[in-house]
């Protein structure tokens, strides 16, 4: 009975090892959590989506978007999941002034309340043919 256990308790670890694996970026700690709003025809990588917290998803016309919470590790991968081209995301937490701005290349850390913080971020997004009054940053 004791080895019966003993293999059952095995199996069960490595069972919850396995999930926690398949889940590990879908579960951040909540005082890391940012909000954003993913356009998932930005993505050049989909599989990004399976590694986030979908809260939401909608369409508005030919764009699928995805109203998501990820860990600031994921940030970096959320960059490396976007298209090239005249995409970005943008993040934030909430009851914070910080937002973070994602693009292919390049990562922006900007102040909501702050619009002076914005130009180096607008800049680029306007260099790679965003238009201005889509770099809102809207939270």
């Amino acid at each position: 009975m004791g080895i019966i256990l003993t293999l059952i308790l095995a199996a069960v670890g490595v069972l919850v090892g396995y999930v926690y694996a398949a889940n590990k970026l879908r579960t951040v700690p909540g005082a890391d959590l940012y909000n954003a709003t993913v356009v998932e025809n930005s993505l050049a990588n989909k599989d990004i989506l399976s590694k986030v917290r979908i809260e939401k998803t909608w369409q508005d016309g030919d764009w699928t978007l995805h109203r998501v919470l990820v860990g600031r590790e994921q940030i970096p991968d959320l960059a490396k999941a976007l298209a090239t081209g005249p995409w970005y995301i943008h993040l934030w937490q909430t009851g914070s002034d910080e937002v973070t701005v994602v693009f292919k290349d390049k990562i922006f850390t900007i102040k909501y309340s702050d619009k002076s913080t914005w130009v180096d971020a607008v800049a680029y997004g306007k260099s790679i043919g965003i238009p201005e009054e889509q770099l809102d940053f809207v939270v």
